[in-house]
């Protein structure tokens, strides 16, 4: 008797284990693309300027590189914050009632900060138009999981 109630409880804490693993790598993508963002965030203003430009080259050769360049920044900003709420999302659905909420508050606390962060890097400044292409991508994100998570609910039912 005493031998199974010590195996079922080894067997209790590997589940445990497993489940806070689980838990802990649904975070790890999230956290590495948060990373990411401040890195980014983190460049001076020749470094990101650099890096633009020769995205800009790469991807718009054929168009006005001026027009190109501001038009590949506001995209990045959206971009990078659009993947950022996908992944948050992914992540709090399995943690919380509402994903949604959580993803609002932790993107829109990112977007934020990610400007915030550059008031104080030589050559970046704080934009405001940065700031709305932050929380558009991550709004366009959010819908985008709402939508997709409700049709996997419908066609399971």
């Amino acid at each position: 008797m005493l031998q199974f109630y010590h195996s079922s409880k080894i067997l209790f804490l590997k589940e445990v284990v497993k489940l806070t693993i689980r838990k802990m790598l649904r975070w790890v993508i999230p956290t590495l693309w948060l990373a990411f963002i401040i890195f980014l965030s983190c460049q001076t203003g020749s470094s990101s300027g650099k890096l633009s430009a020769w995205l800009t080259k790469l991807l718009f050769s054929a168009v006005a590189p001026k027009a190109a360049h501001c038009l590949l920044r506001l995209f990045a900003h959206f971009i990078i914050h659009f993947i950022l709420s996908i992944l948050i999302y992914q992540a709090a659905r399995y943690e919380v009632t509402n994903p949604a909420s959580l993803t609002i508050i932790c993107g829109f606390s990112v977007a934020i900060c990610d400007e915030l962060i550059q008031l104080f890097v030589d050559g970046r400044a704080f934009e405001l138009s940065d700031i709305a292409f932050n929380i558009a991508g991550i709004f366009i994100g959010i819908v985008l999981c709402v939508l997709l998570t409700s049709k996997q609910k419908t066609a399971l039912s």
